[in-house]
């Protein structure tokens, strides 16, 4: 096998290896292909196993051999290049058979990229970050309105729905050719008026109504709707209320306090829930950090960005773009065009390119910054996080993923870029 390798001019990491097999490896190629799919067959006068390789092959589909033949050279020249020029490659390189003589030469080309050379942005350097936090006393109030809210006892009553009342009621949405909307229906809907829970406008249409009462209305969802299907659309709503309950809520005081978790005083109650809302805003405002961190670092190191990554990033946003356009029942074009562009051209090159460039970088950055710190992801740290999830998934499918050995290296891989990002921020803190 005669390999040669030449790395673009404009690159120093985008390789181009020509892999030429002859006689003899196409010979060897074949055989082990012949060897491979002739398990089991049985050629008459021979033990299995024991029978020329002739008499098999000629038992076997033309097309089968060859196609085994061809994808066992590409894997064998494949290998042979990387331990003969021993490169560090990036990702899956794009390969091309040049040229095919039967039995007697097969060119193939393989074109990818190797592993740049990464300059780490100095994060030493960069300025320390606060993670203070003020806790407004709104906050309290409002988390301890909800917890009344919560041990509220709900009483019936005949009268007109106000704010404060729990409302039982059916709806549905159609929209303006009256046809149902999905997700925009359901049934003995409980709702709390002057909760804001539902979409704006609705609850001061159900306020006033009584038991037994039916109305119609029209709503027009926000523009920035979680749906986007609904995002900015006019929906005729139909409801009919089934029961209106008042929700007597209990007195602040210290017996409040412990019934709600066997504190002492009211006094006691508001400093564990200022403590909570402390907590869960720092732990917010470092997970904020990380993430900006993460960027700079992939910003500011200094390497040549591997532009085959950066593909197959794409294409795998491109697939779960069009999964989560065909789960809502969406065509992709509509997809596309919802996103604010005209077609899947502009998606790649004005969102999904840039994104794609940018995690990369980030993502070997990272890679780098552990290597350089000697930051690793031990067994037994995989295995704690692996046992988490297996116990919140039982289906055996699932569980069956969660073990297997690329799902494993993906857990790893996501477990070290935290590791390394906690790194990066105590670094700054």
């Amino acid at each position: 096998m005669k390999l040669t390798i030449n790395f673009d001019k404009n690159s120093k990491i985008k390789y181009k290896v020509v892999a030429e097999l002859d006689s003899k490896d196409l010979k060897k190629q074949k055989d082990g292909a012949i060897k491979s799919l002739g398990k089991g067959v049985k050629v008459a006068g021979f033990r299995e196993g024991t029978a020329p390789a002739k008499l098999i092959e000629e038992r076997l589909d033309a097309n089968q051999v060859a196609s085994e033949t061809a994808s066992r050279c590409v894997d064998a020249a494949f290998v042979a290049a990387i331990k003969e020029f021993e490169l560090d490659i990036l990702g899956t390189p794009k390969l091309e058979i040049k040229e095919v003589v039967d039995g007697e030469k097969m060119v193939i080309e393989f074109i990818g990229n190797i592993k740049p050379e990464i300059e780490l942005a100095d994060y030493a350097k960069w300025p320390k970050l606060k993670f203070s936090v003020k806790v407004d006393k709104k906050e309290i109030d409002q988390t301890l309105e909800q917890l009344r809210q919560n041990m509220a006892k709900a009483e019936e009553v005949e009268r007109p729905a106000k704010d404060g009342d729990r409302v039982w009621f059916d709806f549905e949405g159609t929209d303006e050719k009256g046809l149902e909307i999905p997700g925009a229906s359901s049934k003995n809907y409980p709702l709390v008026l002057g909760s804001n829970s539902f979409i704006p406008g609705f609850e001061e249409e159900v306020r006033g109504l009584k038991v037994g009462d039916e109305k119609e209305f029209w709503i027009t969802f926000p523009k920035d709707y979680h749906s986007v299907s609904l995002q900015n659309k006019k929906v005729k709503f139909k409801i009919k209320v089934h029961k209106i309950a008042e929700l007597k809520k209990p007195e602040l005081d210290n017996d409040f306090a412990k019934q709600i978790g066997g504190f002492e005083t009211l006094d006691e109650l508001k400093a564990d829930i200022e403590a909570g809302i402390t907590e869960r805003a720092e732990r917010s405002k470092k997970e904020e950090a990380k993430d900006k961190l993460a960027e700079k670092l992939g910003a500011e190191s200094k390497f040549e960005t591997p532009d085959i990554l950066v593909e197959e990033n794409i294409e795998s946003g491109l697939v779960n773009a069009k999964q989560q356009a065909a789960s809502s029942g969406k065509e992709f074009k509509d997809f596309i065009k919802e996103s604010g562009y005209k077609d899947e051209a502009e998606l790649i090159e004005k969102e999904a390119r840039p994104q794609a460039k940018k995690q990369v970088r980030i993502s070997l950055a990272l890679r780098a910054l552990a290597e350089k710190e000697k930051l690793s992801i031990t067994k037994e740290e995989l295995d704690q996080y692996t046992s988490v999830l297996l116990q919140q998934y039982a289906h055996p499918e699932a569980r069956t993923q969660i073990t297997s050995l690329n799902e494993q290296a993906r857990i790893e891989g996501r477990l070290l870029a935290d590791k390394v990002l906690n790194f990066l921020l105590s670094k700054v803190s």
